[in-house]
């Protein structure tokens, strides 16, 4: 009887700041969908996904969703701890969460140090008018660290498999970090980006994001060899319930600062109530004692 090897398993953890898109990301690459109604992630959500590399290797992602609100922070270390992958993202019309990726980066190499392939991703670079950060100095930034970088737009379906291409090649040890591939950025438009950040050259050739939602445009469509055979019986989303239970015990936490502080006054009203009887009673004392007299 044949030995079945198990399928190789690569944990890729997403973490960003709230509303760059990681949710966005990972639900364009499992269902070729955007939602323009999903709600903030709450702690931790979780996808798994069965793929076949151009060598004809199966292998399973596991997807890791992190909230990036302030008061999941806590979460987030113990499962960037024994990932394969870091994905940062940031919102290219969000300079700030361009600036916050600094913190990001920190907070992986602070769990994985070096053993771990980082991944930068510029997002929703349909936001054309609206950019704040230019593709250079994301490439720059990646140049810095030794990172993959690329930009990405979860809502015109741009660049969504070649991201995903490029982790799997780099988890087969097929890619190297670098700087983004010309190919890697067709469809991008820099929009009012400063003409020192971007060359009158770049400008020419490149091509209005917006026509990326043409799902009958060659250019548009997202070329990836590497996952096109993936499997079709994908597994849906599960909410981790860490999640759950850490979004439940704030909220029980803030039920019971409340009735702690109803308790506090209660117990102040109490103690004014019996420090006034205590006076009054001093005070009639005192005057039984002067009409004794």
């Amino acid at each position: 009887m044949a030995v079945v090897s198990p399928l190789p398993k690569f944990k890729v953890v997403f973490v960003g700041d709230k509303s760059v898109g990681k949710t966005n990301i990972i639900y364009r690459f499992m269902y070729d969908k955007f939602d323009t109604t999903y709600q903030p992630t709450i702690g931790i959500d979780f996808w798994s996904r069965t793929i076949l590399s151009v060598e004809d290797t199966q292998i399973r992602l596991q997807l890791w969703d992190t909230a990036g609100h302030e008061r999941f922070r806590c979460l987030i270390p113990s499962y960037i701890r024994d990932s394969s992958t870091a994905v940062i993202v940031y919102d290219v019309a969000n300079r700030q969460s361009f600036l916050n990726t600094t913190k990001w980066i920190e907070e992986v190499r602070k769990e994985r140090g070096s053993d771990v392939i980082i991944v930068l991703v510029g997002n929703k670079s349909d936001l054309v008018d609206k950019r704040e950060v230019a593709v250079e100095e994301g490439d720059a930034k990646a140049l810095e660290f030794g990172f993959i970088f690329i930009e990405t737009s979860a809502k015109a379906r741009f660049n969504i498999k070649p991201l995903f291409r490029k982790i799997v090649t780099a988890l087969l040890g097929m890619e190297t970090p670098s700087s983004t591939r010309q190919e890697d950025m067709v469809g991008v438009n820099y929009g009012n980006v400063s003409s020192s950040h971007v060359s009158s050259s770049d400008m020419s050739n490149t091509q209005e994001v917006a026509k990326t939602n043409d799902d009958n445009s060659s250019e548009n469509e997202i070329k990836d060899e590497d996952v096109d055979d993936e499997e079709k019986d994908t597994k849906g989303k599960g909410r981790c319930e860490c999640g759950r239970v850490y979004d439940d015990m704030l909220k029980r936490m803030e039920e019971m600062h409340k009735r702690m502080e109803e308790m506090h006054k209660d117990m102040l009203k109490r103690m004014e109530e019996m420090h006034n009887g205590m006076l009054k009673r001093m005070e009639e004392m005192h005057k039984g004692m002067f009409r004794n007299n």
